[in-house]
Order: structure tokens, then sequence, then C-alpha cells
């Protein structure tokens, strides 16, 4: 996935280097997994961008999915 146009490995914490408006370019295959429990929870994103390649087929759980994501605006 990208942030801020930066690719990050979606399995680490990111910390962001400045404060504001932030965009997700999400561009991963998810395939090979079946949840997505928190996995936006408590972010400052305010836009998040999902790539034909983000099939949820195979996901049976997204709990709090975006759970506190205050400043998202567009998905």
């Amino acid at each position: 996935m990208t942030i801020d146009e930066e690719k990050v490995d979606y399995c680490t914490t990111y910390t962001f280097k400045k404060a504001g408006n932030h965009t997700v370019r999400v561009l991963m295959d998810l395939s090979s997994l079946s949840s997505l429990n928190n996995m936006f929870s408590k972010a400052e994103f305010t836009s998040i961008i999902f790539s034909e390649k983000f099939n949820t087929e195979t996901i049976v759980y997204m709990n709090s999915m975006f759970r506190y994501c205050k400043k998202l605006t567009s998905i």
C-alpha cells in the first residue's frame, strides 16, 4: 500500500512525517486473507483509494475496519 505516495509494508506501523491530510492507496492482493479486522482502526487518513486488486471475495471478517476513523471523508 502507499501512504502519501510512499510505499509502505502493510504489516508495519506507519508514523506520519507530517500532520494533516493523508491519502492511502491500497494496492495489495488480499486473496490469502480471511480477516481485515481493525485494518484502518484509529487511522488519521482523510481518503482511502482501493485498487482493482482490493478483492474482498475471501474476506470473512471486517469488524471495526474503519473504527474511530474520525477524519476519513472518502473511500
